[in-house]
């Protein structure tokens, strides 16, 4: 599974107007749910999306961030079977 972080909205514009958000692609076809956790908050659920060249996942942020959220994908008996940051 791959991840990175945009910021869409003009650079240095006010973070009022921008959309921070985390996205990748989901590679392994076990992974039926991902979830995002910034520091010291409860992880998120993402969305995941299907599209003629594979599955990707997004999920808007309330906030910009500089470091690497811990990033989980989940089986469909919701065990995790991929894990990065934190």
């Amino acid at each position: 599974m791959s991840y990175m972080y945009c910021n869409i909205g003009r650079a240095g514009g006010d973070i009022e107007k921008s959309f921070p958000v985390e996205y990748g692609v989901v590679m392994n076809s076990n992974i039926e749910q991902v979830k995002v956790a910034l520091r010291d908050e409860e992880a998120r659920d993402a969305t995941i999306v299907e599209t003629n060249l594979g599955r990707i996942w997004y999920l808007f942020l309330d906030k910009q961030i500089c470091y690497t959220p811990e990033i989980l994908g989940l089986d469909s008996d919701g065990e995790i079977i991929y894990s990065i940051g934190k």
